[in-house]
């Protein structure tokens, strides 16, 4: 178990690093080109594994009802917010406040059975975890202000947070509409299609938005770390494929997030993949520590 425990944290990593891998492409060929990027990146990927070990039928893609195969449009969604919140708010804020709206929708989708999950009760623990996590962002967000000399900063992170939110709350209905086209095709299968329909609607988008020159602007000084955000994708889909029978979903949702968390905090403290460099202080730290006991909360409330 120690093992793939392990896994799963290393996904939570692979989530904070994918973020300022695509916000750093995005400065050189946009946010579009550099979605596009990724959800080519990670398409690819999954193919490769699905060849080799997929186990499922691609065929059985017909028998799906249309919003099964919106997984990859709610993905465009959280990509396109994490790259344009990145270098906003810092990598530790973007993922605790895109936490917030998975746990926040997720406990919606939980409690009244929607998307054909099966309905929970609302636990006290999970309306606790939510307010701790909640807490704990407004504490980041004073750590992160202290740093800041710029007046007009709190206007626009109350509009890149509020973006945020929402594309955590698009990635906690993705999870189960990719589940339920599991069903019919199989798990890689099923990430596979969410992946190649995020792409081409995020190239249409792109080649509306630039009136075809998709290729704008300057490639200098690009490096081939910066074209790899679509493998950590693959990478998170795979490890939680390989992890939740041996974890369960809710140890499975605490590893990852605290790895993302973690990640996220790395990042920032020493500036890692060209991000802004954010220094710990008092209140990161004690956010930090409180978002980490929500999330456990909220985990804790599912099993």
């Amino acid at each position: 178990m120690i093992f793939y425990l392990i896994l799963a944290i290393i996904s939570g990593f692979c989530m904070a690093f994918q973020s300022p891998t695509n916000a750093t492409l995005s400065r050189y060929i946009g946010n579009l080109q550099a979605t596009c990027v990724s959800f080519g990146g990670g398409a690819i990927c999954l193919a490769i594994l699905m060849i080799f070990i997929g186990t499922g039928d691609l065929s059985n893609v017909a028998e799906t009802s249309w919003w099964e195969l919106l997984g990859g449009v709610y993905g465009v969604c959280i990509v396109l917010a994490i790259t344009f919140a990145m270098p906003r708010l810092g990598a530790a804020l973007t993922s605790t406040i895109l936490m917030l709206g998975q746990i926040s929708m997720g406990a919606v989708i939980d409690t009244f059975g929607l998307m054909q999950m099966e309905a929970l009760p609302l636990a006290p623990g999970r309306v606790a975890g939510c307010f701790l996590v909640l807490i704990g962002i407004i504490l980041v967000y004073k750590g992160k202000k202290q740093q800041e000399a710029d007046k007009t900063y709190n206007r626009q992170t109350i509009v890149v947070a509020v973006c945020t939110f929402l594309a955590g709350i698009s990635g906690a209905i993705q999870s189960p509409t990719n589940t339920a086209l599991a069903e019919h095709v199989g798990k890689l299968e099923a990430s596979f299609i969410s992946f190649i329909t995020g792409f081409a609607f995020i190239l249409v988008i792109t080649l509306i938005a630039t009136k075809g020159h998709l290729l704008t602007g300057k490639k200098e000084g690009i490096e081939w770390w910066m074209l790899i955000g679509g493998t950590y994708g693959a990478a998170v889909v795979f490890i939680n494929i390989v992890s939740i029978p041996h974890l369960g979903a809710a140890v499975l949702l605490i590893a990852t997030m605290l790895g993302q968390l973690s990640g996220g905090t790395l990042v920032d403290s020493f500036g890692l993949l060209r991000a802004s460099k954010i220094k710990m202080n008092t209140w990161r730290c004690v956010g930090i520590l409180i978002i980490a006991i929500g999330v456990i909360f909220v985990a804790m409330a599912k099993m």
